[in-house]
């Protein structure tokens, strides 16, 4: 299997697998990207944005979620934030882990084994059940979970609440 047909696969499971989600939520397709280093397909609301995407590379799935700007996605950021107020997007490790308390398995959840259509068909399927289950406070738009999150985003420490 090619790059590319990779790429389609991978949109195409987020397609299916994150449906319900999506319509959940309001989230609607604003757009997708396939390159032969990953794909992405980006979605929004009224407010904000969950971009899903791959990294071919590192064999890795993550979701991202943010408050759009000016009625827009933005950009993917480029620089990591240095305090919770800068935080601009929650990743998908995040959002499990600031509902589940355990990080190892939080960031498991993207990974998958390399060049394996199947496994990364699993791996977007493990992922969309788990935002369903784990992240339902912050994708809702509660304030209090994105804060806990964005400490989490910048600090990667485990505070009890």
């Amino acid at each position: 299997m090619t790059a590319i047909e990779l790429a389609m696969a991978f949109i195409d499971a987020v397609r299916s697998d994150f449906k319900l989600l999506l319509n959940r939520y309001g989230f609607r397709e604003v757009g997708s990207s396939t390159k032969l280093t990953g794909a992405a397909l980006t979605t929004a609301n009224g407010t904000h944005y969950l971009r899903v995407s791959c990294d071919f590379r590192d064999h890795y799935v993550e979701a991202n979620f943010g408050p759009l700007r000016e009625g827009v996605v933005p950009p993917v950021p480029i620089a990591p934030p240095a305090t919770p107020s800068e935080v601009r997007e929650i990743p998908s490790g995040v959002m499990i882990w600031s509902a589940t308390g355990d990080k190892a398995a939080s960031f498991a959840t993207g990974s998958y084994e390399a060049g394996s259509e199947e496994d990364l068909e699993t791996t977007v399927s493990r992922l969309a059940d788990a935002l369903e289950t784990h992240a339902r406070d912050l994708l809702s738009g509660d304030q209090r979970a994105w804060h806990r999150a964005a400490d989490l985003t910048v600090t990667r420490e485990w505070q009890a609440s």
